[in-house]
């Protein structure tokens, strides 16, 4: 985008012609055409950084020029053709002076752009969870549901052995075995369709939602790992496997405080932009014809074919009758 915006801005000012406001020696001159030194170390300039290191070559940056000088030459091609005048050719000479404008009203802005402490610190305080992560654990588990005390427990615990026997043959061949046995056989319909899973939870998360035995067997195992026994509980009897865990993370305040300022500093530049804009408008005494606008937008959702049948005269837009003797 900064490369379109400065070989649009180079196209337009060459295309309005002169010399006076080159900076440095000319390097390349003709009829319409001025290089000058300014012009070619501004668009050296703006490319990255590793581009620049090889324009320390001679024939690379006499290259460059080359490449001024065809864009100079083709802005005055075009001025003459007409195009400066051209609607599309203004929008976008506005949109790229409009963002040059806000990048430097950014600039002058200067210390003033500085994020105060207080709002560091206010922010840091407000958003714990950004910056404090607690350990979680990613298990998955098949479950048979039997409520403790029913009368067909017995049998579920006993179809949950057999199931478990046939995932630890298989999981040494296919260690998929767990996730693919879950989505055929677990009777919890909220993870069937994720083999099991039950995502990254807190331990106390994980006791909440199915009990404190398969918390306690799951925090047994090693990552990778399936529980070689069942496990019950009051919800039934589950097979458990432990994917991984993630252990506790915390970041102090001096350690976030790099990415608050930015993150505020650039809400904080949004809404400086926001307000100059409206003191822009204000002092522009801009006003909206609302029923101009409504016209406007009627007729642009037009589709083409509407649109157009709507300028045609209406006896051209009725075609004459077929003649009855000439099909005959």
């Amino acid at each position: 985008m900064a490369r379109k915006a400065v070989t649009l801005l180079l196209v337009v000012l060459a295309a309005c012609g002169g010399t006076s406001a080159k900076k440095g020696p000319l390097l390349a001159k003709g009829r319409d055409v001025a290089v000058a030194a300014g012009d070619l170390k501004a668009r050296i300039d703006e490319m990255p950084a590793f581009i620049r290191s090889r324009l320390a070559e001679p024939e690379r940056r006499k290259e460059m020029l080359d490449e001024l000088v065809r864009l100079e030459l083709l802005a005055h091609a075009a001025e003459k053709g007409g195009m400066a005048q051209d609607p599309a050719v203004q929008l976008k000479l506005a949109t790229v002076l409009a963002t040059a404008y806000q990048q430097k009203f950014l600039q002058d802005l200067g210390s003033a752009n500085l994020v105060p402490d207080a709002a560091v610190q206010k922010y840091y305080e407000d958003n714990p969870e950004e910056f404090h992560r607690p350990y979680r654990i990613h298990a998955a588990h098949i479950l048979f549901v039997a409520e403790a005390g029913s009368p067909g427990r017995a049998k579920k615990a006993a179809a949950a052995r057999a199931v478990l026997a046939r995932v630890l043959a298989e999981e040494p061949k296919n260690r998929a075995a767990f996730a693919l046995t879950a989505r055929e056989v677990t009777e919890d319909p909220a993870s069937k369709a994720s083999g099991g899973d039950l995502l990254w939870r807190t331990p106390e998360q994980l006791e909440t939602g199915f009990g404190r035995e398969l918390l306690q067997a799951v925090e047994r195992l090693k990552d990778g790992e399936t529980a070689t026994s069942v496990v019950e509980t009051s919800h039934g009897i589950h097979l458990v496997h432990l994917y991984g865990r993630d252990p506790e993370s915390h970041q102090t305040l001096e350690e976030a405080r790099p990415v608050i300022v930015r993150m505020l500093a650039k809400e904080w530049q949004a809404k400086a932009v926001e307000t100059h804009v409206k003191a822009l408008r204000a002092e522009a005494g801009v006003t909206v014809d609302e029923a101009a606008l409504e016209a406007a937008a009627a007729a642009g959702a037009q589709p083409p074919a509407q649109a157009a049948a709507q300028v045609v005269p209406a006896s051209a837009s009725t075609p004459a009758a077929p003649s009855t003797t000439a099909s005959r």
